[in-house]
């Protein structure tokens, strides 16, 4: 069996990625941060055993950026109309490269552990797919062996609190067995960005350079302002 893991991430730039956070903290603080939570997400992807990194990225023109990131991770532009399509396409991508355990990872899901990555793929020996739920109702991973198109199918509400149990009922009816993570929680305002700096100050968390640019910004005197 061959891992890949594909972190699915915009490039962190200005009016493209966490904009919802930059209503609440600043747009140069949100890129700052966006580009940490990368940082964190490729430094989690090489604790992994025999794992090879991958990004799923958009826009297409910042492939330089990713490369830079991680110069050895496959690079895997976004296609597709709808993201579902895009997310499919991404795992459709890395069997074509011979990969039979396959995980997408949320780039914006920083703390998570790296026990937790490996339980998603040890979870493939015995259920052909694997979820990892979000407490917004999204999931922060998607793990299978092979690509399934049913996963991905247009009828899912993308964006939406309702996106995994859709896909839960998706695997259901087609009875595709899928294995579940532990709950864990995005970071799209700045109310989850407080919640992460509590939690990896009281080390319930693990991003290293996200916790360092929090950390700097509270020296500088910069409050995360709370704007829902």
């Amino acid at each position: 069996m061959s891992r890949c893991l594909i972190i699915v991430a915009k490039a962190p730039v200005a009016g493209i990625s966490k904009t919802r956070l930059s209503a609440g903290v600043g747009t140069e603080r949100a890129v700052e941060i966006s580009r940490c939570f990368l940082e964190d997400a490729v430094a989690l992807s090489r604790q992994i055993t025999g794992c090879q990194t991958a990004f799923s990225f958009w826009p297409v023109e910042s492939a330089p950026y990713f490369v830079a990131l991680h110069p050895a991770a496959l690079l895997l532009p976004q296609r597709g109309e709808s993201f579902g399509a895009r997310l499919h396409d991404a795992v459709v991508q890395a069997a074509g490269y011979g990969y039979d355990e396959i995980a997408l990872l949320a780039g914006d899901a920083p703390g998570l552990s790296a026990q937790i990555i490996e339980a998603a793929f040890s979870s493939l020996a015995d259920s052909p797919a694997v979820i990892g739920p979000a407490e917004d109702g999204g999931y922060y991973l998607l793990g299978m062996r092979e690509p399934q198109p049913t996963l991905f199918h247009p009828g899912i509400a993308w964006g939406t609190h309702t996106v995994a149990a859709q896909t839960c009922a998706a695997a259901e009816a087609v009875g595709l067995a899928m294995a579940t993570l532990p709950m864990w929680y995005d970071v799209d305002t700045a109310a989850d960005l407080a919640r992460l700096h509590a939690d990896l100050r009281a080390s319930r968390a693990h991003a290293p350079a996200t916790y360092a640019a929090l950390e700097r910004l509270q020296v500088a005197g910069c409050r995360l302002q709370i704007v829902d």
